[in-house]
């Protein structure tokens, strides 16, 4: 074999070989181990997340039912009387809506007239998100809000009967309100169950005009309230840190007495040990267009049932503000709103572009089987009749009644002064003046208006 034949025949093994390797370099495929990533972002929730379907049933609720007589009002606040109302009325068949114009005249008709019920919620309700209560067709439900659902008694011979849903603009004369229709058979079941109790158990109330464009209904009697204490169980701060924070790594913590900061690159948590509340903030996410109140709804809900916030049971929608995009869940105690100066009491939620920018709440919830709980720590308040209110804000210096926009019966929450584990709660007259929610110092305002009689 010559020089020049070797070359050519080793030349060719050699870019036989080259080929040979590039193609296993390109298709091998080696056998790595799998290695836990310790520094993957785990999901925190800081307790149980409820059902996406138990949200609205669970958060949004009436909290006063009327039954409308000719000649006197009866109501009552009592939760789990109106739980059953509303599941009778989520079996109806409710059709047909349509859009009318109702003077002033017209529209005390439909709210205050004879055999007719005034279920009243806390602030305006979207009907596409109490759909799901009132078992609605989704598909012709409006784009429209209510705080008063009025269901019409009255048995016209008709196959049908009217409901109303009155925003709470309605007052004012006028305004555009939804009217829909009911089966007659429903209504007339509904009546044969539920008039005898009305007429017999409930508190008759009275009517009182704030203004021309507000009336409120007041108990019209003193009537009695216990005072309650209960036992506290605080959340974890660390959940509610590594479930809000969206980089959990570079958090840092500077205290000041019984103020905690956390602080990171996006977001800022501040914790008032004093007073077991938080604030935390995303403030890339603020917004200054107002969001529709069915999406500020959907949303503030979802958020905190994304990280297992809603760990007190007792929480309830109280307020709307699409003008700030801010959604207010108040707690609740034995069928009564609570109200608290530092945020004890309230869950607030500001929502931005694109989720919730500013969020506030307390970090315990009550404890009420605790064995600890003693009947003596209980006592019986008798509270003034709504005249006797009317005349103590008439009295009151200071205070215009054209801007109070509501009154209602509440607890005011305090911390025990023998044992920080447990809050007091006191029956106590509260009125909405300004958007803001004032405890009415009834026994001092009872001395004087005695003193004068």
């Amino acid at each position: 074999m010559n020089y020049e034949k070797f070359k050519s025949i080793l030349l060719t093994v050699l870019v036989a070989i080259s080929i040979f390797l590039t193609y296993s370099l390109w298709t091998y495929q080696p056998r790595y181990e799998t290695i836990e990533d310790q520094d993957s972002p785990v999901k925190v929730t800081v307790g149980e997340k409820r059902p996406e379907d138990e949200l609205v049933p669970s958060l949004i609720k009436p909290f006063k039912l009327l039954y409308h007589q000719a000649d006197k009002t009866l109501g009552t606040s009592n939760q789990k009387e109106i739980d059953k109302v509303m599941e009778d009325i989520g079996t109806w068949n409710v059709y047909d809506f349509s859009q009318v114009q109702l003077n002033e005249q017209d529209l005390k008709e439909v709210s205050k007239g004879e055999n007719r019920i005034e279920i009243i919620f806390p602030d305006n309700v979207p009907l596409s998100v109490y759909s799901q209560i009132l078992n609605l067709d989704s598909s012709s439900v409006p784009k429209a809000d209510f705080d008063r659902l009025i269901i019409d008694l009255n048995d016209k011979g008709l196959d049908s009967s009217a409901v109303f849903f009155l925003p709470k603009e309605a007052d004012k004369g006028g305004a555009s309100v939804y009217t829909a229709r009911v089966d007659q058979n429903s209504v007339n079941a509904f009546a044969s169950r539920y008039l005898k109790k009305l007429s017999l158990q409930y508190t008759e109330y009275m009517e009182y005009a704030l203004t021309d464009d507000r009336t409120i209904y007041l108990p019209l009697a003193k009537d009695e309230y216990i005072s309650y204490q209960y036992f506290t169980d605080l959340d974890s701060i660390e959940d509610y840190k590594n479930a809000l924070f969206i980089d959990g790594k570079s958090i840092n913590l500077s205290s000041n007495g019984n103020v905690d900061t956390y602080i990171s690159v996006y977001n800022l948590m501040t914790v008032n040990k004093n007073y077991n509340t938080l604030s935390f903030v995303y403030p890339t996410e603020e917004k200054v267009d107002p969001w529709p109140s069915s999406y500020l709804l959907t949303e503030t809900m979802g958020f905190v049932n994304d990280h297992g916030g809603w760990t007190d049971k007792n929480f309830q929608y109280f307020s709307i503000n699409p003008d700030q995009n801010k959604v207010t869940y108040r707690l609740f105690v034995q069928n009564l709103p609570v109200f608290n100066d530092q945020g004890m009491a309230e869950i607030s939620e500001t929502v931005g572009n694109s989720s919730v920018s500013k969020y506030s709440r307390p970090y315990f919830t009550l404890d009420f089987s605790s064995s600890d709980f003693s009947s003596s720590a209980v006592s019986k308040e008798k509270l003034p009749s709504g005249s006797s209110v009317i005349a103590m804000l008439q009295d009151t210096k200071n205070i215009d009644l054209d801007s109070v926009q509501d009154i209602v019966v509440g607890y005011k929450m305090t911390r025990n002064p023998e044992d920080s584990r447990k809050l007091n709660f006191e029956p106590s007259w509260y009125y909405k003046y300004d958007g803001n929610w004032i405890r009415l110092d009834t026994e001092q305002k009872e001395d004087v208006l005695n003193g004068l009689e």
